[in-house]
């Protein structure tokens, strides 16, 4: 892994515990953001630690034997990372294309067979099912793949006005799965 990214993030760690940018940007070592974060809580450096490589995991992928060191305070920050990622990737996408290919192919037998018997079609409980599985389906078709291809390149390729109504899909499905949920419990 760089230096570049390494200090980056220390620096995002440090914007989290509140510093201003310019002010880590005038000297940014390790010894720097020791004495910094001696005025903080430990807790607080805690949380913003699991913030920013939370984040760092979700952009980048898993990274093996991830340890953060603080051996040496006189040298730039370094973060052990592995720097070969295809294999991460590979497994990312086999992982998250078989959760979109089955959700897809769950939620459209259940709106298959729920269409197609007429029987299905009385109780309410099958109706509350109906509605989880064409959320589910809209969510698996019109927004996940997107979001997975955002996730592993870091960019959105799809348009300001795509951008929109994915976030509105999401939202939008999301609240249609609690609500009906939420129906269904009170209908029990």
């Amino acid at each position: 892994m760089s230096n570049f990214t390494d200090l980056t993030i220390y620096v995002n760690v440090t914007e989290c515990l509140g510093i201003d940018a310019d002010y880590i940007e005038s000297s940014p070592n390790r010894t720097f953001f020791y004495q910094l974060w001696l005025t903080f809580n430990d807790s607080d450096i805690f949380d913003c630690f699991k913030t920013v490589l939370w984040q760092d995991f979700l952009l980048n992928g898993p990274k093996l034997n991830s340890s953060l060191s603080f051996d040496s305070l006189d040298d730039k920050p370094t973060l052990d990372l592995d720097s070969n990622h295809d294999w991460t990737r590979t497994v990312w996408f086999s992982l998250f294309s078989l959760m979109i290919l089955s959700a897809i192919v769950g939620n459209s037998l259940v709106i298959v067979i729920i269409a197609i018997n007429r029987e299905m079609r009385t109780t309410v409980t099958n109706l509350y099912l109906l509605n989880l599985a064409i959320a589910d389906l809209i969510t698996a078709t019109l927004n996940a793949p997107f979001n997975f291809i955002y996730m592993l390149d870091r960019n959105w390729k799809f348009g300001e006005s795509y951008c929109t109504a994915s976030n509105f899909i999401a939202y939008a499905t999301v609240a249609s799965s609690v609500f009906t949920i939420t129906a269904t419990s009170i209908d029990r």
